[in-house]
């Protein structure tokens, strides 16, 4: 009987050591797990941080397009309105020099007419 309670009581102190052992090895992934998350939270905070930056820029290159565009469109029609003025300054410039041909032929036909 002796044995068999040697036998019993060695076993329990083995196993005791066993669940010791495997306590510690779980403090132990309770930590390491606990940082791996903490490390995955920092990394998705940093890429985040990332995303967010990247779209402040491209948000500000939006701003900055839709200036521009805004700009050319009042130089677009600025350019349209020149034309126009250009082309009615063009149309007046052809009726002046039909006005003046046909004063010349008057006067022309005139002073001939005198002359005889």
């Amino acid at each position: 009987m002796k044995d068999n309670e040697k036998n019993f009581t060695s076993r329990i102190e083995d196993l005791t050591t066993q669940v010791k052992i495997l306590q510690l090895e779980m403090v132990s992934l309770d930590s390491h797990n606990g940082k791996l998350e903490a490390s995955k939270r920092k990394e998705a905070s940093a890429q985040a941080k990332g995303l967010n930056n990247q779209i402040n820029v491209l948000q500000k290159e939006l701003e900055s397009l839709h200036s521009e565009k805004s700009r050319l469109n009042m130089k677009t029609n600025e350019v349209a309105e020149n034309l126009l003025r250009t082309e009615t300054l063009e149309g007046e410039i052809a009726r002046k020099a039909m006005t003046e041909q046909e004063l010349k032929e008057k006067e022309t036909f005139l002073v001939q007419r005198d002359d005889r």
